[in-house]
């Protein structure tokens, strides 16, 4: 399952709300965070839906975030729309 461009804009939102994008929880420099493109790594361990990995642009920090924990209901549109 390749993510959308709309669905990576709300991810990339949800993680600037919760500052994830605003200071490395590492170093600690307030530099950005970068979001590396929201990479597509493989599955949850649901088995369903993807994982985010962001890093660091000053330590190489990285975090990763199942998306439907990250932001529920994200895939409930798709889910719908894939039955009709």
């Amino acid at each position: 399952m390749r993510l959308t461009k709309d669905q990576l804009e709300v991810i990339a939102k949800t993680l600037n709300d919760r500052g994830v994008s605003k200071v490395c929880s590492a170093c600690g420099k307030k530099e950005p965070v970068i979001v590396e493109e929201l990479l597509f790594l493989g599955k949850s361990t649901s088995g369903k839906f993807p994982l985010i990995v962001t890093g660091c642009g000053h330590c190489g920090l990285t975090q990763s975030f199942a998306v439907n924990r990250l932001v529920p209901g994200l895939f409930s549109k798709v889910e719908v729309d894939k039955e009709k």
